[in-house]
């Protein structure tokens, strides 16, 4: 065979391989289906500002006299103006945007001015309202919801009462009531201080707003899972069943103390209650007695120990799987030996509940110690008892503080003294109505800045994996994502249930992209694997192929050089 035909076989065959590599490279090429970088870019950026991070909020303070008052048009016009610079410092607290109007209703007299061009007057000047001064707080507190009307989250009213047969001991007074309105006792006499009114109004506000935290507060995440729900798991732990074994009417505990609380956060949060009774679980964390007290004593830097994972077997819902959210709350029946168990402060101080006592652990739940009556005295038998309504009372009332707490309120309202105002609370459900919208601005917050975390750590992960394969699916929870966490924050004056559920969205199919499966089986495939795939197949036939074009062209090359 001649030489040229041997080498234009030989660099056929390569170039035969050569052409298929594009075909190749198109039939093993990865499906990514395109992402919104861009969007999700703006997206961050934008909420990397605090100003973006806000949701509506209207506030209507009114001065409100059943005579005529003792200044008229001219200086009420100008205090008006004075309360409404005053709001513009603390226009953006309470993770909301304010928008202030104040009202002056008077006999005879009604004024308005309003803080911004969206801001509306709230109230219908010429009211009636019945003389309260016979009423005490609670009174007053649901007189003024009939009075005020709706009572619609984002909306507040704060009724300054220029009323001297309210004022007790000629000072001004504040009350923080368990739905969305406040009430201020100014007496007629102090309208010249201007001062004075403007800052307790202001110290009113930043508690039916703010909770009475800074504006700069930042929203933490809540203890709940991606979609907003989380399982309230409770266990009656009996350490030491040998001296007696404690059980208990749940459902009745349930229906009496835990549904009104469960209901009254479903705005915030999808609860769910479970329960269980153990026996032999005792504490990690060992006790020492105390003579003076005559008590046993748990020092509070040993409080972390105190759960012993090993024996307190808590995880058995069947529904806590995956990444659903559980709350523990443990009621732990201390065994004879150790009991009254209490708890000492690291002030020194140690509590002074001889029966109740108890912890939060942030994030897991909380532990009530019940100490059953007469400890002290035991005798040889086993004691059993069943634990009814009444029993539990006080042991409910620790865990809805602790329910509290784990959401990020104080554990008990705070009443403030200097100046006088005071905070009602809500005893069938532990929550005012503006805690909850406060717990539900919080959670959208929180909400769409976990959105916007995980979105771009997401695109960041796809960026750095070229050869990720990114389904229809994936881009879908992504898109709708965006759209949902886009529609909380631009929502308007629409309903914070909506706004919630806007956030809440956002966030379940933010997590649902990043831990989709096809994307989790490839964070352990590493390029040398493909290597090792693809070796074997393709070296071998260009090695060899490689070989005879350049041993034909040496060949062509000598004999073109003989002739």
């Amino acid at each position: 065979m001649a030489g040229s035909t041997r080498l234009a076989i030989a660099l056929s065959a390569l170039a035969y391989i050569l052409a298929g590599l594009p075909f190749w490279w198109k039939l093993t090429e990865v499906y990514r289906v395109p992402l919104p970088y861009r969007e999700v870019e703006g997206f961050v950026t934008k909420q990397s500002s605090s100003s973006a991070a806000r949701v509506h909020c209207q506030l209507q303070i009114v001065f409100f006299s059943k005579e005529e008052t003792p200044d008229r048009d001219a200086k009420w016009s100008d205090r008006l103006e004075v309360v409404l610079r005053a709001t513009r410092e603390w226009s953006s607290s309470g993770f909301c945007e304010i928008e202030v109007a104040v009202t002056l209703d008077a006999k005879g007299l009604c004024l308005h001015k309003r803080g911004g061009d969206r801001a509306k007057p709230l109230w219908e000047c010429g009211r009636v309202l019945d003389s309260l001064h016979s009423q005490d707080s609670t009174s007053i507190d649901e007189s003024l919801k009939n009075y005020i009307g709706e009572d619609r989250a984002g909306k507040y009213t704060i009724l300054v009462l220029l009323d001297g047969e309210l004022s007790q001991g000629g000072g001004a007074e504040a009350v923080v009531g368990k739905y969305r309105h406040a009430w201020v006792v100014f007496p007629p006499s102090l309208l010249g201080n201007d001062e004075q009114l403007t800052r307790i109004i202001s110290e009113t506000a930043g508690v039916l707003l703010a909770g009475g935290k800074p504006a700069t507060a930042v929203a933490k995440t809540m203890p709940l899972a991606a979609d907003g729900s989380a399982i309230l798991s409770f266990s009656l732990l009996n350490a030491d069943p040998e001296n007696w074994i404690f059980n208990w009417d749940f459902d009745s505990v349930e229906s009496q103390y835990l549904s009104p609380v469960v209901d009254a956060l479903a705005p915030v949060a999808r609860l769910s209650v479970e329960s269980q009774v153990l026996y032999y679980t005792p504490a990690a964390a060992r006790s020492q007695w105390n003579a003076d007290i005559r008590s046993h004593v748990i020092e509070s830097k040993d409080l972390s120990f105190f759960v012993n994972a090993n024996e307190w077997h808590l995880d058995t819902s069947a529904a806590a799987a995956g990444r659903s959210k559980v709350l523990h709350f443990a009621i732990y029946v201390p065994p004879v030996e150790e009991c009254p168990l209490r708890i000492k402060l690291s002030s020194g101080r140690i509590t002074s509940s001889a029966s109740i006592d108890g912890f939060t652990s942030p994030g897991w739940g909380g532990v009530v110690i019940w100490n059953p009556p007469g400890c002290l005295v035991a005798d040889n038998s086993t004691l059993r008892q069943r634990l009814n309504v009444n029993d539990l009372k006080t042991t409910m009332e620790v865990v809805v503080a602790q329910l509290r707490t784990l959401f990020g309120l104080p554990p008990v309202p705070p009443r403030r003294k200097a100046p006088k105002l005071s905070i009602l609370c809500n005893q069938r459900t532990g929550f005012a109505e503006w805690e909850l919208d406060l717990l539900l601005r919080r959670r959208v917050i929180a909400d769409v800045n976990s959105t916007a975390s995980t979105l771009a750590s997401l695109l960041k992960l796809v960026e750095s994996l070229p050869k990720m394969v990114i389904q229809q699916e994936i881009g879908v929870q992504v898109t709708t994502s965006l759209e949902a966490a886009e529609k909380a924050m631009d929502a308007g004056n629409a309903s914070y249930q909506v706004i919630g559920n806007f956030s809440a969205t956002a966030k379940a199919w933010a997590e649902e992209a990043f831990f989709h499966p096809s994307i989790m089986s490839l964070l352990h495939f590493p390029k040398e694997h493909q290597f090792a795939m693809y070796t074997p197949f393709f070296v071998p036939v260009l090695l060899h192929t490689v070989i005879s074009v350049v041993k034909e062209t040496m060949r062509y090359a000598r004999k073109s050089s003989r002739k």
